[in-house]
């Protein structure tokens, strides 16, 4: 999990923006979902690429939520 983090935080500073970002994070073990606001980059550009990005790190998008 770790790898894609790093994964993921390279692809939002790719395409800085001002969308801010959470992540909500399961942790099975716990019975926990936590939340998080990212902090940097301060947002991201929901473009057509960051997609694709983040279809090739994780295998789909469908988990995005975007909020105004």
């Amino acid at each position: 999990m770790a790898e894609r983090l790093k994964d993921l935080a390279q692809l939002m500073n790719r395409f800085p923006g001002k969308t801010g970002v959470e992540l909500e994070v399961e942790i099975p073990e716990l019975a926990k979902t936590v939340t998080l606001n990212v902090m940097e980059p301060q947002g991201v550009d929901p473009s057509q690429e960051f997609f694709e990005g983040l279809h090739r790190l994780f295998g789909r998008t469908d988990f995005v939520e975007i909020r105004a």
